[in-house]
């Protein structure tokens, strides 16, 4: 489970560092290392080239660090996520189901994974209507390049936010179970 979240970090990183450059980390074969307009999240459909095609390394950092932003909260969001989960599976595999450490290690995963997936929703929305309105209006660096440009409106990640209620859900059990431990404690 460790080497799953190390590399989680380390696509992160490599997204992270992609974005900044607008370029593809690796081009295989005759692919062109440059980032076009088209590998933007946020860009639906890209119409035809009226003038030069918009490269991604041509534009303002924050206009790339803004489009690629809610890919790398969600990226987090799983890293931290996978870090709770082992921190949860260690102290299951010791044989303490329901101590504090497990319990919180739960609730802080399906949180974390819950918070992620709105922020992730928001910040795409946020981006695809700051990068329409900006970048492809009348004045926008993009309304003369392209015959027309379709954007998404924000992607939500719906299964991500549902596993975090799920997660937080058993959570709940867990804390329940730490209840009924200490109240049987005595009993015996």
């Amino acid at each position: 489970m460790r080497l799953l979240v190390v590399v989680g970090v380390l696509v992160v990183l490599a997204a992270l560092w992609s974005v900044v450059r607008g370029r593809y980390l690796v081009a295989l074969g005759t692919a062109t290392p440059h980032l076009t307009l088209e590998d933007l999240p946020q860009v639906e459909r890209v119409g035809a080239v009226v003038t030069d095609e918009v490269l991604v390394s041509d534009l303002a950092v924050w206009v790339r660090l803004l489009a690629w932003l809610p890919d790398i909260v969600q990226g987090a969001a799983l890293v931290v996520a996978g870090l709770c989960a082992v921190r949860a599976l260690r102290g299951i595999g010791k044989g303490d189901f329901f101590s504090p450490t497990v319990v919180s290690a739960v609730r802080w995963g399906g949180g974390t994974l819950i918070v992620g997936g709105l922020a992730q929703g928001a910040l795409d929305s946020f981006a695809s209507f700051l990068l329409a309105t900006t970048q492809a209006g009348p004045d926008g660096a993009w309304s003369n390049a392209y015959d027309s440009l379709t954007f998404t409106g924000g992607t939500w990640p719906l299964s991500l936010v549902v596993i975090g209620v799920l997660v937080v859900a058993v959570g709940a059990a867990f804390r329940e179970g730490a209840r009924l431990q200490t109240e049987v404690e005595g009993v015996v």
